[in-house]
């Protein structure tokens, strides 16, 4: 009998530690489960946030922009044309690339807006890039960057300015290479200028 005592004693032991074993597992792992549950918040709160700043870029007056999805870029409507191995802006181009700097410009409230409603500190990469056909000119790189920077210098010469609290501009020039548009009897037609703009976290 007192065998038997002694049994039951160590088995309610026993079952008392399995209890309290489990309960710190279901604890541990209710809230292991909870910070996973708002981790994912925050993550869907984020990509919600990004979606809304991403909209927000995309903005710009169809009349001057044609918003590309698939490369996710800019391009202007109107071609503006460079001539072989020159990177000089031609003058019957000037009034329209007044227009689209000042639309550029204009985007710089409804962005500092975005910034405000969604509480972040966001900046925009704005990226003008040159590019360049392939020809038999052997400096499409310099001649391409030459391009980008001849618009943004027209562009400070008449007064316009990015803001740099929320833009960050940078001049590029991606010779023949990056994304192209044209090919074959059209390939002289990448001597043109697009545009980027791209949050910045």
């Amino acid at each position: 009998m007192k065998k038997n005592k002694l049994f039951w004693i160590s088995f309610s032991d026993i079952m008392s530690c399995l209890f309290y074993v489990m309960l710190v597992l279901f604890v541990v792992t209710f809230f292991n489960l909870k910070k996973k549950s708002n981790e994912l918040n925050t993550l869907k709160d984020e990509k919600q946030k990004i979606q809304e700043i991403r909209m927000a870029t995309r903005n710009l007056d169809e009349k001057y922009f044609n918003y590309q999805l698939e490369h996710k870029r800019y391009k202007l409507n109107r071609q503006i044309q460079f001539s072989v191995g020159k990177c000089n802006l031609n003058p019957k181009d000037f009034d329209y690339l007044i227009e689209v700097g000042s639309v550029i410009e204009k985007t710089t409230d409804s962005l500092r807006i975005t910034n405000k409603d969604l509480d972040l500190n966001v900046k925009y990469l704005l990226v003008i890039e040159g590019m360049s056909s392939k020809d038999s000119f052997n400096k499409n790189y310099e001649l391409s960057y030459c391009r980008a920077k001849s618009i943004h210098d027209f562009w400070l010469s008449n007064g316009i300015e990015f803001d740099s609290d929320i833009y960050e501009v940078q001049i590029s020039g991606s010779g023949i290479g990056g994304i192209r548009d044209y090919s074959g009897l059209e390939e002289y037609k990448n001597q043109q200028v697009l545009i980027h703009i791209i949050p910045k976290w």
